[in-house]
């Protein structure tokens, strides 16, 4: 996109030196180059995301928590602040979809997601409403019923990601650029992927395919 500005700016310099056109006429002036990602999205190997939903344990509430947050994430392409923000009006259970409210652009979007992502959303909101009726339509709360924060989950996965043995540093917008390399591997469409994840610069495309030939292992 780049050398089309640059050459489109060549062709308007050179007809204002010939007297064709005025500098007033010069609409490529003001247009700057598009920034481009320089470097590739950071993912989570595959061997390294195996280890951590391994070691994590259903029965125990923290780790159900957990487990249900990172399916959500690889599933949804949500950001972790709209994935905390989650309510229980914000999932249709019946037909798998996901629509995230609370977003960065505050334009809501909705994606689909699988029956074994629900299926964990639905136990933990079950236990939710059990035992904390203050919070019950909300996923995500710590073991007395608050509102879960961003720190307190971080520090969660990085002490299961070290529980596990995983050697990878590992963040939550990992998951999210994991999910959308994943997505590209298996023949999604770039104007798919800038919906679930709400992008709409041009610079998508060339970012996420980078990691078509790339090993994930």
């Amino acid at each position: 996109m780049n050398s089309y500005l640059a050459m489109c700016k060549g062709i308007y310099t050179v007809l204002i030196e010939l007297g064709y056109l005025t500098e007033e006429h010069d609409v490529f002036r003001s247009i700057e180059q598009l920034k481009y990602q320089k470097k590739k999205p950071k993912v989570i190997k595959a061997s390294e995301l195996k280890k951590l939903v391994k070691t994590l344990d259903k029965r125990y509430y923290t780790d159900l928590r957990l487990l249900t947050g990172i399916y959500v994430m690889l599933e949804s392409y949500g950001r972790i602040g709209e994935i905390l923000a989650l309510t229980e009006d914000d999932v249709d259970f019946d037909r798998g979809i996901i629509t995230f409210n609370e977003t960065k652009n505050n334009l809501y979007r909705s994606v689909p997601v699988s029956k074994e992502t629900m299926k964990l959303m639905s136990e933990l909101l079950e236990i939710n409403r059990k035992s904390f009726p203050r919070n019950h339509n909300r996923f995500f709360l710590t073991n007395t019923g608050r509102l879960l924060k961003y720190g307190s989950l971080k520090k969660a996965l990085l002490t299961s990601a070290q529980r596990a043995g995983v050697k990878q540093h590992v963040t939550f917008h990992y998951f999210r650029h994991t999910a959308a390399t994943n997505f590209i591997r298996q023949g999604g469409s770039i104007k798919t992927l800038q919906y679930y994840l709400w992008y709409v610069n041009r610079i998508l495309d060339s970012f996420y395919r980078s990691f078509l030939y790339t090993p994930l292992a």
